[in-house]
């Protein structure tokens, strides 16, 4: 039934950090009388979602039997779909946040909202990926997996009577407790029938936060007679997630940055400046699903394989880290 009353919530900030107190106003715009004893409740809520559907593939013996030994048509090969639907309450709590007992009379009200979050919380994530099975089910000679949806959510809703009722979601980012570290790399690579291309990679650490701009300093030596055709940069995320007993883990290259190569029989020591975009998601551990972060930084060779860099990092927000930069 529709009420021509409104009910809305106000947070203090968008993001919060586990154990934080979360501020704001529930906000009542009543238009017309509510008659009798109302409660206004409220719900805070986390909550892990994973969703899934899997084509399985299976092989018959006999029909494959009878393939093989000169029957007509494919490979006789029988697909069958299997949904998974797996989500784990990290916490909930409902209290009433306010009470009228005549009724409540047309007008505005606003009414502060108080609630600490508990301090162990894994960061919020939405994402829709395709992984790849680490562990494959038992009994199933073949499988491949279709989409699979991961989040990570928060969220609270209000409610006054049946018929007035507003969800707002909130953003909360993992504590990083974790030491920076500095990073240095080298890889050397023999180019067949060409010479020797070597390569540093220096990281002044492994930490960053949402929207940072930073720099890599990379130094190649290419006493080569081929080019170094371009240098990227790659942030690579690793979806981990946990579905009917099985660890699934999926790599997708979020975006990269490309920048100018190197000629052959010359060294060349430069800055790569790369930006953590604001629209990313912090990592995130959570009970049945992660996301983690890996750069990536590459030369391309001409006629010849890459040298690639694989960094573990770690991307939060501003408040969530306290970092002396060198």
């Amino acid at each position: 039934m529709f009420h021509p009353s409104k009910i809305s919530i106000q947070l203090s900030q968008p993001y919060y950090l586990p154990g934080e107190t979360v501020y704001g106003n529930v906000n009542l715009q009543v238009s017309q009388e509510i008659p009798g004893q109302q409660l206004l409740q409220i719900q805070f809520r986390g909550i892990e979602e994973v969703k899934a559907r899997d084509t399985v593939l299976r092989f018959h013996p006999e029909e494959v039997l009878n393939w093989v030994l000169g029957g007509s048509g494919g490979l006789p090969i029988k697909k069958k779909k299997k949904d998974h639907d797996d989500d784990s309450v990290i916490f909930q709590t409902i209290y009433t946040l306010s009470t009228w007992d005549n009724g409540i009379s047309v007008g505005n009200y606003s009414i502060p909202i108080q609630f600490v979050l508990p301090s162990v919380l894994p960061g919020v994530c939405q994402k829709k990926l395709i992984s790849e099975s680490s562990k494959p089910m038992k009994k199933e000679p073949k499988q491949k997996d279709d989409t699979v949806t991961v989040s990570t959510t928060y969220d609270i809703m209000c409610w006054v009577d049946s018929t007035l009722m507003h969800r707002e979601e909130f953003r909360v980012c993992e504590s990083c407790t974790k030491q920076p570290k500095f990073i240095h790399l080298e890889k050397s690579k023999d180019v067949f029938m060409s010479g020797l291309v070597s390569m540093t990679v220096d990281l002044d650490r492994d930490v960053f936060y949402i929207g940072e701009t930073f720099s890599i300093k990379v130094k190649v030596d290419n006493q080569s007679r081929k080019n170094v055709d371009n240098l990227k940069v790659k942030l690579i995320g690793i979806a981990s997630v946990q579905i009917a007993e099985k660890r699934r883990v999926a790599m997708y290259e979020e975006y990269r940055t490309e920048y100018e190569g190197v000629n052959k029989r010359s060294c060349d020591e430069r800055l790569l400046t790369f930006t953590i975009a604001p629209n990313i998601w912090p990592s995130s551990r959570g009970k049945v699903s992660s996301y983690q972060y890996q750069l990536h930084v590459v030369a391309d060779l001409k006629q010849a394989f890459p040298i690639e860099f694989c960094m573990d990092i770690t991307i939060t927000i501003p408040k969530a880290m306290k970092l002396e930069k060198r």
